[in-house]
């Protein structure tokens, strides 16, 4: 535990020099491994996550050890260790190749799965043989994410296909504020919230107005198409409502 006892305590903590992140000797980059279900120093973290900024692309391997950091953030918050969990918020990394950009703003008024009348909510994103997953918003019928995705934009785009779920897994953890979701794969024991289905003929369609405004004002920046997407049913049985806010946008795209 991080929480001190005393004054003394605290100063003596206060004095502590921060740590030296260690450093990749192929990449320049920090590097920081902790195990499964270890607390994170919370200096050690901002150190990793100061550092990261400005990167445009991450390697597998130092992606793996961020996933880590933040799988051991959890589970840290999780017994009530005081850690920093900036890095539990990292978006996707900047490609060099053609990008769809989905950002998961926010939503509104969705259904009430758990007892105490809320719910806690995350999305998982499928974009051709992409997946993505969001951290989960505990307690919360409004929930805010500021989550952004990145995908291929290939010459012959696909779907994107968004799910809301209620996460049951962390129910007994629910004062906590924000957590990474389940680990993807396991929705089994989710409740569906809502979907959200944009085609790819759609996606083409934004895509062209996008391009268009950039020609018509002469701006090199994508312009940023930001929509309310009303949750729609899975099957008639489905008791769904709210709406999700979802931004998107292109890099390096033709």
């Amino acid at each position: 535990m991080l929480e001190n006892a005393d004054d003394t305590k605290d100063a003596h903590v206060s004095e502590r020099p921060a740590p030296e992140a260690k450093v990749s000797a192929r990449t320049g980059r920090p590097l920081i491994s902790p195990k499964r279900g270890q607390t994170v120093d919370p200096a050690q973290a901002k150190l990793a996550h100061t550092a990261l900024q400005g990167h445009t692309a991450l390697a597998k391997d130092d992606v793996d050890k961020i996933r880590a950091i933040m799988v051991a953030e959890v589970e840290a918050a999780k017994k009530g260790d005081n850690v920093d969990v900036s890095l539990s918020k990292l978006d996707d990394p900047v490609r060099v190749t053609p990008t769809l950009v989905v950002k998961i703003v926010e939503a509104r008024n969705i259904m009430a799965k758990d007892d105490c009348g809320t719910s806690d909510p995350f999305i998982t994103l499928v974009v051709g043989g992409e997946k993505r997953k969001s951290k989960v918003v505990f307690k919360n019928l409004n929930p805010k994410w500021d989550q952004t995705f990145r995908f291929d934009w290939p010459a012959k785009p696909h779907d994107i296909a968004i799910v809301m779920w209620d996460d049951d897994s962390n129910e007994a953890d629910a004062n906590k504020a924000h957590a990474l979701a389940p680990q993807p794969g396991d929705t089994a024991n989710a409740d569906f919230l809502g979907k959200v289905d944009i085609k790819a003929k759609q996606l083409q369609q934004i895509h062209k107005e996008g391009r268009d405004k950039m020609s018509q004002f002469k701006i090199s920046d994508w312009p940023v198409s930001d929509t309310w997407y009303k949750l729609c049913k899975r099957s008639i049985r489905s008791h769904v409502k709210g709406d999700l806010r979802i931004q998107l946008s292109w890099e390096n795209a033709p």
